[in-house]
């Protein structure tokens, strides 16, 4: 157990080299106002009857979030001067403290007024598209297990500041809501201008995302799931009575708190980022939940939390890939970010859209045989992309990991290369080139896997014989062979150790 534990304790060690306090806090401040805004029931609003509820501020404002990352994404040499100028910041300052204030003040006014609602939902949904791709575009610049852990604690004190926010009374909860986004802003400038070091152009960035079966799968598969999911969590307002506010705030939180908890325990017991061991109990969670909204249709809060978690969970996991994607391949942050988080908000919006529809439709609420039904195609939906479309093996196939060995024994070779890469500490670059190496792949080919110049793959080439001792291929091979034994590191070490005597 001491053994473990001394594990453990190494491990968030290294974990926590590199982590920025002030990219955590700013990160945490801009999720926390997103939760706050369309979550907290401070802002809440019903829209007109007549409209309801395509004019819902909360409709009008993930739409134009939207569509306004899609458009940095379409536009990127133009986004890029934009985001470059400072003065963009401040624009996305005013606009969600702006919208924000007419939020509140169409939720007190008596009538409701609709270009009030489309107006405070353009620039709530414009500012927040504005620092949420900041925020990618540093993110997109540093390491992936950085990254990782600097958003899972990120995720987890947003949750942890919206469930405060949510108790406190009235007039200090509009001060704060205030505050978040020049919070925000300010630990942004503290990063000064991302770097987006070695970054393709703009068409070279598209050819690569229309050219990479996964890059296409991982947001076919956040537009199947958004959608689901905003159209299950419509079944949550057909009980009744509607849980009060206090209530539904706390099954928010635990909600969006269980998530990025799940990704940390994920990244400390695991020493790969493993998101296709965090994919299954993602989808597992969102299945499950679909599956039982038939059997609590007179209270769903359980099905509507459980899917829940399993979206916040994806949410995180979609946030921490789009990061990895920029930072391994050179992919602009401003097309990854703006396509990924982009469709993502325009699946759910689109669900939520049509649950609401569904809803108001049904008058009273939904009889089983509707639910049933409605389950039911959710559930086919969900399974069909976790089988079909992204699927465990595409994400463990990114990582370049494989579970078992061909005879079905643990201890596969890319596990060896994983041991191998930790213990002579090649860069993340440098053990995708060595994996590739490994299963066979030429020059010619890791250069077109990975996006890279051939120059460039006989550098890593050259860093990783230096790294380990060794001269040739078969020398790497021998290594990764011992690897693969229960004694790897020890073998590994002493072929390091003679390869230096000689």
């Amino acid at each position: 157990m001491s053994v473990t534990l001394d594990t453990i304790t190494r491990r968030i060690a290294d974990l926590s080299r590199g982590v920025s306090l002030s990219r955590i806090v700013g990160f945490s401040c801009n999720r926390a106002w997103i939760y706050a805004v369309f979550f907290n029931g401070l802002l809440a609003i019903s829209p007109p009857s007549a409209f309801s509820p395509f004019l819902a501020p909360s409709s009008v404002s993930i739409f134009c979030l939207a569509f306004t990352l899609a458009s940095f994404a379409l536009a990127q040499a133009k986004s890029r001067k934009f985001l470059d100028w400072k003065g963009s910041v401040q624009v996305a300052a005013f606009c969600m403290i702006a919208g924000s204030a007419l939020w509140i003040t169409a939720a007190w006014s008596t009538s409701n007024n609709i270009l009030l609602i489309v107006v405070c939902g353009l620039l709530t949904g414009l500012g927040s598209a504005i620092l949420l791709m900041q925020w990618g575009r540093v993110f997109g610049s540093i390491p992936a297990t950085t990254s990782n852990i600097e958003s899972a604690i990120s995720y987890l004190s947003a949750a942890v500041v919206f469930l405060l926010l949510s108790f406190l009374p009235l007039p200090a909860s509009i001060v704060v809501i205030a505050i978040l986004p020049l919070a925000s802003i300010y630990y942004l400038f503290k990063q000064g201008t991302p770097l987006e070091a070695g970054a393709k152009t703009s068409q070279e960035s598209v050819l690569v995302v229309m050219r990479d079966p996964f890059i296409l799968k991982l947001l076919f598969g956040a537009l199947l799931i958004g959608c689901s999911v905003g159209i299950a969590n419509e079944f949550y307002f057909i009980s009744k009575p509607t849980p009060s506010h206090e209530a539904s705030a706390i099954q928010f939180f635990l909600a969006a708190a269980l998530a990025p908890l799940i990704m940390l325990l994920v990244s400390v017991f695991s020493k790969r980022r493993d998101f296709g061991f965090a994919y299954r109990p993602t989808m597992a969670l969102m299945i499950f939940g679909v599956i039982m909204i038939p059997f609590f249709a007179q209270s769903p809060q359980m099905t509507g939390w459980i899917v829940l978690v399993g979206y916040h969970c994806f949410d995180l996991m979609l946030w921490t890939l789009l990061a990895d994607l920029s930072y391994r391949f050179h992919i602009s942050p401003i097309l990854s970010f703006g396509l990924g988080r982009g469709l993502l908000y325009f699946a759910s919006g689109l669900g939520n859209l049509l649950g609401s529809v569904f809803r108001l439709q049904s008058g009273e609420g939904f009889d089983l045989a509707t639910l049933s039904v409605a389950s039911t195609i959710l559930t086919l939906v969900l399974i069909v992309t976790y089988c079909f479309v992204l699927t465990e093996k595409d994400l463990f196939s990114y990582e370049g990991v494989e579970k078992v060995d061909k005879d079905g024994k643990p201890g596969s070779i890319m596990q060896a290369c994983s041991q191998i890469a930790d213990l002579y500490n090649l860069s993340p670059r440098e053990e995708a080139v060595m994996r590739l190496l490994v299963k066979g792949r030429s020059i010619n080919r890791i250069q077109e896997e990975i996006y890279v110049s051939k120059g460039t793959v006989n550098t890593h080439l050259h860093h990783i014989y230096q790294k380990l001792d060794i001269h040739t291929k078969q020398e790497l091979l021998d290594l990764v062979e011992k690897g693969k034994r229960p004694d790897a590191k020890h073998s590994a070490r002493e072929t390091k150790g003679g390869n230096a005597k000689k």
